[in-house]
């Protein structure tokens, strides 16, 4: 009976300072805080309660930190470590680790290999460091960094910072204001709800705004951004982008390169035919267009029709919407693609016939089919006069 006594207190009731050489399950006590040390093995240790200092060390370990703020290191090997409740830091250092920080405000750090982050419940701090690396912030207001490797960060509901570091990574930012910066490599940012900020780093990066009033910025690279709806922002940069509005009265700047810019969202990619005809009705955004350096060109119908083709609009007075405005448009250097229209200098008429506009502006009309009416398309800036636009400035 002495010798069982013995044992359980060596196993169960741990001490300070427990150490096992082989597979074992550690257990600390419920209510102070322990310092519990796997070796070799695959070992299980259980924090259980209070401030806990918990090592794997080497093997393929199960650590569990419970109730407390504990610090819990994996050690070599592909370890699965938990922090349960409180504010808790996790490293898996070498090895395929699997970290969840659980309820409260916990740092996640992954080290070498392809690790798996989950902060869950609280403002959580994740690390992916070495390796590709899935990050996924959960609730609350978090920090996701993937480090070095091709990684996957999910920052969940809440208003998240992501930072992806080097590689090809793929962001995601859910619901919340977050903010996304790919770093170098050729990134994948979506920003899901809420008003985003993006920077892409440098890369051939693609960034989405989704839902909210977004702020999309390129960087270097041949980059697209389409900023969804809402009155968003949309900055190229350098190289070649493509960039799209969407639903909203944007403003797009394509930057240094030779640019594609299109203010409106492409109806036809909708699901419900029945969707089209009502988007095109009832859009009254009116989108700022500004190329930038280089030659860029400017959308404003697709080979379909959608676009700014609206409704019948006055000829004069004040225009009521769907419309662009071409900022910075140069003749013999860039380009406005009419899409499914006749291969012919549209009708336009000087910008002075509407308020707001002045006779060195040009607005660009489209005849409505079947009717006498038109509607307005563009107008661009700072032309000279209707006669400032001609076939060579159109693609068709």
């Amino acid at each position: 009976m002495g010798r069982f006594r013995n044992w359980f207190k060596k196993v169960f009731k741990k001490t300070k300072n427990d150490t096992s050489d082989k597979n074992h399950n550690l257990y600390g006590n419920r209510w102070r805080g322990d310092t519990l040390s796997g070796e070799e093995g695959d070992d299980k240790i259980y924090g259980r309660g209070g401030k806990d200092i918990l090592k794997g060390l080497g093997g393929k370990d199960y650590i569990d930190g419970g109730t407390g703020k504990d610090y819990i290191d994996g050690g070599p090997g592909d370890d699965s470590l938990y922090g349960g409740t409180g504010n808790d830091s996790l490293k898996g250092d070498n090895g395929n680790d699997i970290l969840k920080g659980g309820s409260g405000r916990d740092s996640l750090y992954g080290g070498t290999g392809n690790d798996s982050l989950k902060g869950d419940n609280g403002n959580d701090s994740l690390y992916g460091e070495n390796g590709n690396d899935i990050l996924k912030g959960g609730s609350g207001r978090d920090s996701l960094d993937g480090g070095l490797g091709h990684d996957n960060l999910d920052g969940g509901s809440g208003n998240d910072h992501f930072l992806a570091g080097p590689g090809n990574d793929t962001l995601k930012g859910g619901s919340g204001r977050d903010s996304l910066d790919g770093g170098l490599g050729h990134d994948n940012l979506d920003g899901g709800s809420g008003n985003d900020h993006f920077l892409a780093g440098p890369g051939n990066d693609t960034l989405k705004g989704g839902l909210g009033k977004d702020t999309l910025h390129g960087d270097s690279g041949n980059d697209n951004l389409d900023g969804g709806s809402g009155k968003d922002s949309l900055y190229g940069g350098d190289n070649d982008d493509i960039l799209n509005g969407g639903y909203g009265s944007d403003y797009l700047n394509g930057g240094s390169g030779n640019d594609v810019i299109q203010g409106f969202q492409n109806f036809w990619n909708l699901k419900k035919l029945q969707d089209l005809f009502y988007t095109r009705s009832n859009n009254y955004e009116v989108d700022t267009l500004n190329g930038g350096l280089g030659s860029d060109t400017f959308v404003l119908t697709d080979d379909r029709g959608a676009g700014y083709l609206n409704r019948p609009e006055p000829i004069g007075g004040k225009l009521p919407g769907a419309y662009a405005v071409i900022e910075d448009f140069e003749k013999g250097i860039d380009k406005i693609d009419m899409g499914f229209t006749n291969p012919s200098v549209p009708d336009t008429l000087p910008g002075s016939s509407y308020e707001g506009y002045t006779s060195s502006d040009v607005v660009i009309l489209s005849p409505l089919s079947g009717t006498f009416d038109y509607d307005v398309l563009a107008v661009v800036k700072n032309v000279g006069n209707v006669g400032g636009l001609n076939a060579q400035d159109f693609l068709y």
